[in-house]
């Protein structure tokens, strides 16, 4: 059963963005170098998210979802009707977490996100 891990919100400038979330919805920020980082939710109550620079394939919000196996997952999607973008990626070094892209069967961007046990 997939859950709902995080959003990401693509940005052209991360500052300005940055700004909106903290002054409009109390959102608090982690850089990640220069032009991402973490939107941690007030209070520790809901989802966080990340600010990225807009590019390539992410051009609107993403809803990024954790899943048991992101090969499963994405075969399931060719089932009915998705695809996935790109190539599964490593968001460590040990490579235990990683993520993709896929569209979904109405063309939307979406995440997966798994973990697996070191290589």
């Amino acid at each position: 059963m997939a859950k709902a891990e995080h959003f990401e919100i693509p940005a052209d400038d991360s500052a300005r963005a940055q700004r909106f979330y903290q002054e409009v919805l109390g959102y608090t920020y982690e850089p990640w170098g220069d032009d991402m980082g973490m939107l941690l939710q007030p209070a520790g109550e809901g989802i966080n998210g990340d600010i990225s620079k807009r590019g390539g394939d992410f051009q609107h919000p993403v809803i990024v979802f954790t899943v048991d196996s992101i090969e499963q997952t994405v075969a399931k999607a060719a089932e009915q009707g998705g695809a996935q973008v790109g190539e599964i990626g490593y968001l460590d070094e040990e490579q235990t977490q990683r993520w993709v892209y896929l569209r979904d069967s109405e063309g939307n961007l979406i995440g997966l996100f798994d973990t697996v046990e070191p290589s």
